[in-house]
């Protein structure tokens, strides 16, 4: 029994002497951003090798070992600084999606913080820029190290200071570079995780279980459980989106004139799928029988849509493909000689791009191609006083049927630019 304590105290000791000895282990890994967006993107710049080394990482390190994540923002310091910080921010929220599902079973251990604009990166740089000469770097550096003037004159001096050949040198060489998330992965050395793992073996090993451990140790348990428990949290997506197609606000008709197309569209968005299921409603009912004009169409379209983003989101953005399928019925009347009445049915294909315009709007736009088959009769107004539209059919009424002309159209069957509004709602959690 002394001995088995002797050898306890020793293998302790070891350990104490690893926790000394090996200094705890740091990954670091940056992830850039394009000007002026918020947006991350796998292909810019060295992202994609960057995420696959990142993926490679963390396949090989247990989520015990890391200790802490840590992740400054920063924006390249040109343009107002508010807008940088409110930049920094946004890209800050974006990690949650672009990023943070790499660290599966580590998400308790992430720390964002805001850098801002990235000052002391961009001196760094060009003090060791191997390219600008050596009077081309003491004065953007002057400018840099002058206390004398805020940052926001500091911008100004850059840009109008120094040769335009240069400023543009530094926009392509440095400031391109200068957005980006900073993250550094603090874990635990190997060489202490092994010591550890030998004197949690020999611990029990040596030391039998019983029934007064057993319930010492049980509350404990339940309380770290407890506290994993208060810090989950949701996280928002958008899920369901609203919009109405501006160009059909204002129409014109050929032969009939200006005119509205009341018109709403619903887009349904399921979890984080690239797809997303959507409506489309028509319903002018115009009518001016003076002038023996009508505008009358009920038109309903279905569509799903695949977006290409390269991973999941929280809302919807970017290029995108759409099928889709539609019914209407209609009744166009120009003048008291000729007017139409019918139904019809119609398949397409298109394609278009979504913009997010802050967080809740956006803007839709795109373009659909493909073929509308309709059952229709022409008709006329009657002029006998009796104030009726007739079809317009010449032959024995017996044999008379309805919608017995027949339309065939293909080619260009949408288009779009709409403006809208995301619905978001807290429904992931995560620890």
């Amino acid at each position: 029994m002394v001995r088995n304590k002797f050898i306890s105290g020793v293998l302790s000791a070891l350990v104490s002497l690893n926790f000394c000895t090996y200094a705890h282990a740091q990954e670091h890994f940056r992830l850039h951003f394009a000007r002026n967006e918020s947006e991350f993107f796998n292909t810019l710049l060295d992202n994609e090798k960057t995420l696959d080394s990142l993926q490679k990482w963390v396949k090989n390190t247990t989520p015990e070992r890391i200790l802490s994540i840590d992740v400054s923002v920063f924006a390249s310091p040109e343009g107002p600084k508010e807008f940088n910080e409110e930049l920094c921010r946004e890209r800050a929220e974006e990690f949650n999606t672009a990023v943070l599902p790499y660290f599966k079973g580590a998400e308790d251990k992430v720390n964002i913080h805001i850098g801002g604009e990235a000052w002391e990166e961009l001196r760094m740089r060009v003090a060791n820029d191997k390219k600008l000469r050596p009077e081309y770097i003491e004065q953007i550096l002057g400018i840099l190290d002058d206390k004398s003037i805020d940052n926001e004159t500091r911008k100004q001096h850059i840009a109008t200071r120094i040769s335009e050949h240069n400023y543009r040198f530094l926009l392509w060489e440095h400031y391109r570079l200068l957005r980006y998330y900073d993250i550094f992965i603090t874990v635990k050395p190997e060489q202490t995780e092994k010591a550890i793992e030998q004197v949690e073996l020999e611990s029990t090993e040596e030391k039998p279980v019983n029934e007064v451990e057993t319930a010492v140790e049980a509350p404990v348990i339940e309380e770290k459980k407890e506290k994993v428990e208060e810090r989950e949290t949701k996280q928002e997506r958008a899920f369901m989106a609203i919009s109405t197609n501006l160009p059909y606000d204002i129409t014109y008709i050929p032969g009939y004139g200006i005119t509205s197309i009341p018109s709403f569209t619903l887009e349904i968005m399921p979890g984080n799928s690239r797809w997303t299921l959507g409506a489309d409603v028509e319903w002018p009912m115009w009518q001016h029988p003076e002038a023996h004009r009508y505008f009358q169409i009920n038109n309903i379209t279905l569509w799903t849509r695949r977006y290409f983003r390269s991973r999941q989101e929280p809302r919807k953005k970017g290029w995108y493909l759409m099928g889709n399928i539609n019914a209407a019925r209609y009744g166009i009347g120009f003048n008291a000689n000729k007017g139409w009445e019918g139904e019809g049915i119609g398949a397409s294909l298109g394609g278009g791009y979504r913009l997010p315009l802050g967080k809740y709007f956006f803007l839709d736009m795109g373009i659909a191609a493909g073929a509308f088959y309709s059952a229709y009769d022409p008709y006329v107004w009657g002029n006998d006083g009796s104030n009726w539209y007739y079809y317009d059919y010449n032959g024995n009424p017996e044999a008379f049927v309805r919608r017995n002309q027949r339309l065939w159209w293909v080619g260009p069957t949408r288009v779009w630019l709409s403006i809208g509004f995301d619905f978001w709602k807290k429904d992931r959690r995560t620890k």
